[in-house]
């Protein structure tokens, strides 16, 4: 089975250094892995990244939920999907930084957009 490891939390509390030290630990094991961030790690991922940093853009809170859900979409597809692929090993680990669980805290309760995107 193919894992895919998240660290969620807030800013500066470590995600990055302990996401290092998982990877290098599973490098020792001979456990081939591959570290990735949302939003971002494609170069669309990273435009809309830009987008969704950028303080001086006024974006709806539904426009953001879609542009964070559009990095995923494009980082799935381009990154994880094919590194599956030409990795060829029966059980590859992906380790990500923030994913789902920060996704939902922030984009579907916080702002509450589930009623207009159908996210439950």
């Amino acid at each position: 089975m193919n894992k895919f490891i998240t660290f969620e939390g807030i800013d500066a509390c470590g995600k990055t250094t302990q996401i290092n030290l998982l990877s290098d630990f599973l490098k020792i094991k001979k456990n081939k892995n591959l570290i990735v961030r949302e939003p971002g790690g494609t170069q669309i991922s990273e435009k809309i990244r830009n987008i969704l940093l950028d303080n001086n853009n006024n974006i709806s809170d539904e426009t953001e939920t879609l542009l964070f859900l559009s990095a995923r979409s494009q980082l799935i597809n381009e990154i994880i999907m094919k590194n599956i692929n030409i990795m060829q090993i029966k059980h590859p680990t992906f380790v990500c930084l923030k994913c789902h669980n920060d996704f939902y805290e922030y984009q579907i309760i916080e702002t509450k957009t589930n009623k207009y995107i159908g996210y439950y």
